[in-house]
């Protein structure tokens, strides 16, 4: 899509159209709208058009985070744009699509409602059972447990779950839990399958839980297979009700392309991931377009020093 402004010109000069050729703004205000486009003076009387071509930006705020993310569109994009050699709208194409979008939404959740010292634990199998079904009931009874037990304690269950079946011999539920006492978890597990079999890890202090969140995608790949050779349409993860769910805002942006090097606002840093990159980039699955992506992660405030006798 091409956005199109078109001004009127009678009897005006070379070089004071006001947008592009270098003269005043004068009383339109359109010489605030950054052009990439090449303009020329337009003879008397002429109608004279100016194209400012765009694209979408994507801001997503979740907890510490501002996630931002700059494509072209096949609606919205710069005439001529980059586009990749091999896409188009295949089955394998829009399962990449599906799985990553999964990824975002499941990322927000994460940073959105989970910090530092917040619980990533492993429920174990020591019997290693053989049946989908029985590892989803036996999911679903743990939550219920642990519903009753954290009730019980005076403390309020906030999680998100998935199932990992890659290999059936050695079946694993993946959790993030807000910050408790890690007996409660083991207890309740214990209630479910006779055994405490489990890994308990804290979270760590980055905010930007994406390497988890992607983590955690990657794994139950396998679950949502059996799920759809079953004829089953559910959800990748599981989440409690009391959970943010930050919208994503979008944004028309009329410039020819973005800035190849992010640049973090005051008060935050850029996210590097394990590369040391800052931010990443790639095409669209289906359409082919171009897009960047990169994270910002709110610097922590120094805490005051009291002053006075130690």
């Amino acid at each position: 899509m091409l956005l199109i402004f078109t001004l009127c010109f009678s009897g005006a000069k070379t070089g004071k159209a006001g947008v592009a050729g270098g003269g005043n703004s004068g009383s339109s205000g359109f010489g605030r709208i950054p052009s990439p486009c090449h303009s020329e003076a337009a003879p008397k009387g002429r109608r004279k058009e100016f194209l400012i071509m765009p694209y979408v930006k994507r801001t997503v705020v979740a907890g510490k985070v501002i996630e931002t993310k700059k494509e072209f569109t096949p609606r919205i994009h710069t005439k001529g744009a980059k586009r990749a050699r091999n896409f188009g709208n295949t089955e394998e194409a829009q399962q990449k699509v599906n799985e990553r979008k999964a990824e975002e939404k499941l990322r927000w959740l994460l940073n959105a409602n989970f910090s530092e010292n917040d619980l990533h634990v492993v429920l174990h199998y020591g019997d290693k059972p053989q049946d989908f079904e029985q590892i989803e009931e036996d999911a679903r009874k743990f939550l219920t447990v642990l519903k009753r037990e954290t009730k019980k304690a005076g403390t309020v269950l906030k999680y998100v779950l998935a199932i990992e079946t890659k290999r059936m011999s050695n079946p694993h539920i993946h959790i993030v839990l807000n910050d408790m006492d890690a007996k409660i978890i083991k207890d309740s597990w214990k209630k479910v399958i006779g055994n405490a079999y489990v890994s308990i890890t804290m979270l760590d202090d980055r905010g930007n839980h994406a390497d988890l969140a992607a983590y955690f995608i990657k794994e139950s790949k396998s679950t949502a297979k059996r799920w759809k050779e079953g004829k089953k349409h559910k959800k990748r993860f599981w989440c409690s009700q009391n959970l943010i769910h930050p919208e994503p805002v979008y944004e028309t942006i009329p410039a020819k392309s973005w800035k190849k090097e992010p640049k973090a606002r005051a008060g935050f840093a850029l996210y590097k991931n394990k590369e040391g990159e800052t931010f990443r980039s790639g095409f669209h699955e289906v359409s082919g377009y171009e897009w960047m992506e990169y994270f910002e992660v709110e610097i922590p405030k120094p805490k005051p020093i009291r002053k006075g006798r130690f």
